[in-house]
């Protein structure tokens, strides 16, 4: 085949032959052990997945009661202003926001615009989509 082989032994447990090419000798192909392959196959899989989860370990785990809260229809806005320990007057100092609209909102007397919903979700630490109250079934 004109391909001249060589092996390579690294510290880790596979153990391929190296194909280089004729000319160049430059290593063109690996060849391994089938079982080492599959076995190559699944870490890489896993560190697959594990990137994923990473990808989304920002996401926030929120105690079993908030959630509870949130599924009962409470307030988006009061109930992440409460798990913050925020005040509304905190609140919206941080947002930037007069503290009355915030009563509005978490009050349902005001739905509050995409502005001040996006300056809450800000000072919140939460996605703008968060505050926005469920839809009724």
């Amino acid at each position: 085949t004109g391909i001249s082989m060589t092996t390579h032994t690294p510290k880790h447990r596979v153990e391929p032959t190296i194909l280089a090419h004729p000319k160049t000798g430059k290593p063109e192909f690996a060849v391994l052990p089938i079982a080492d392959y599959e076995a190559l196959l699944e870490t890489a899989e896993m560190a697959e997945d594990v990137a994923a989860f990473d990808a989304g370990a920002g996401d926030e785990i929120l105690p079993v009661a908030t959630s509870d809260r949130l599924l009962a229809g409470e307030s988006p806005l009061r109930v992440f202003r409460e798990l913050r320990d925020l005040t509304q007057t905190q609140l919206a100092a941080a947002a930037g926001i007069p503290q009355t609209t915030i009563s509005k909102i978490e009050t349902g007397e005001r739905i509050g615009t995409v502005d001040n919903l996006s300056r809450l979700a800000a000072a919140l630490h939460v996605d703008l989509e968060d505050l926005v109250p469920a839809a009724a079934d």
